[in-house]
């Protein structure tokens, strides 16, 4: 999916050329807590309290990576039953995929509010003693990019959290999987560039002018 998408970027922005970022460039941190109930919506209260960190960086204005830590406080209707004050950690790596850029491009800045996918598997870690699982992640960030050079970002995420190993094989069950509702806030860091985010250059533009100069200077060659 995430292919097909750059592609179709390509194609729509060809005479749009974005800047090849550097190494630790469009690198953002994040902190979000929420609430989350079983899927399954059998016994919805009490409802499990979430806390997290994220760290994430974008490859281009349409994809990018984040690795994101959870701590779960609740045990409603979690595979085992805990007596700790954290029940279970989530360790996962998701990808993310912006899709107002996706449909509408980019401008060189990022819009006020913007629409992105999330998804990804990530490590369960139950504390009684060791227990452990594979997850995933599927979401949608519905973010609202603030400030004059859009460095800060609040988000809110509906999504489910799957317990991928709820039974003999792997699987997406909902009667292990939570529904859950984060929101948080996000600082982007200051780029190479000056900004906190990619540069758009108008290669047509720069054609055009380009060759108005080159005439130009023929012109007072002949002169």
């Amino acid at each position: 999916m995430m292919l097909v998408a750059i592609a179709t970027f390509t194609v729509a922005n060809a005479q749009i050329a974005t800047e090849n970022a550097k190494l630790f460039d469009n690198v953002y941190v994040g902190v979000e807590g929420g609430v989350a109930t079983p899927l399954n919506f059998d016994g919805v209260f009490p409802l499990n309290t979430v806390a997290g960190l994220k760290i994430g960086k974008e490859f281009t204005p349409l994809v990018g990576v984040e690795v994101e830590g959870q701590v779960f406080f609740n045990d409603n209707n979690f595979q085992r039953w805990t007596q700790t004050f954290v029940k279970g950690t989530n360790l996962g790596v998701n990808g993310t995929l912006n899709l107002n850029n996706l449909f509408a491009g980019y401008n060189g800045t990022p819009r006020l509010f913007e629409v992105k996918a999330n998804a990804g598997i990530s490590w369960l870690h139950f504390w009684n003693g060791g227990g452990n699982g594979l997850g995933a992640k599927t979401a949608l960030d519905f973010n609202f990019n603030l400030g004059k050079k859009r460095a800060h970002t609040l988000f809110i995420s509906p999504g489910v959290y799957w317990n991928l190993q709820n039974g003999p094989a792997i699987q997406f069950n909902k009667e292990q999987a939570q529904l859950a509702l984060m929101a948080g806030y996000v600082y982007h860091f200051k780029t190479s560039n000056g900004t906190h985010h990619f540069k758009t250059y108008d290669v047509g533009a720069m054609s055009s002018e380009i060759n108005r100069l080159y005439k130009e200077n023929l012109e007072l060659m002949d002169l």
